[in-house]
């Protein structure tokens, strides 16, 4: 990597990622918190894999940001022009983030496995119960199309 079409080929990857999980963030069924934490986990991580050894430029730097910024818009549900309220201006204020090409050292505090596993206490629904409703297939899939649907299908 550690040229501009390597920074050029992590962002690809990055927005393939964003929009692979398009029906998560048109969904009623989880919270803002949650969808951020899934954007945290998987689309900044993949956006951010391997930074360390980039070596960057100004625009690499301004279209990292800029995508960062437009994904966090769509999914906090802010259109242009629109006012901000105090929550979302804080919510926004909370997530402003540079690209630096660094990341913490370290696990992710929050992982998808954990913000899954938060999401099943807050339903009631216990691992075990997710194993066996795991296993009929049939069951399963209704209860996947449910929370992801789109409308479109």
């Amino acid at each position: 990597m550690g040229t501009h079409k390597g920074s050029e080929n992590r962002l690809s990857k990055a927005m393939s990622a964003f929009a692979r999980l398009r029906p998560a963030w048109k969904s009623n069924s989880y919270s803002k918190e949650t969808k951020l934490t899934i954007y945290n986990s998987v689309v900044k991580a993949t956006l951010m894999y391997g930074s360390e050894c980039w070596r960057m430029c100004e625009s690499d730097r301004k279209s990292m940001n800029s995508f960062h910024t437009d994904s966090l818009r769509r999914i906090l549900g802010i259109h242009w022009p629109e006012t901000l309220s105090k929550n979302k201006f804080r919510a926004i204020k909370a997530l402003q983030w540079t690209f630096q090409g660094r990341h913490k050292v370290g696990r992710l505090e929050v992982t998808w496995r954990s913000a899954i596993a938060k999401e099943l206490i807050e339903m009631g629904i216990t691992s075990e119960e997710t194993k066996v409703k795991a296993k009929d297939r049939l069951e399963w899939k209704s209860k996947v199309m449910t929370l992801c649907s789109t409308g479109n299908e």
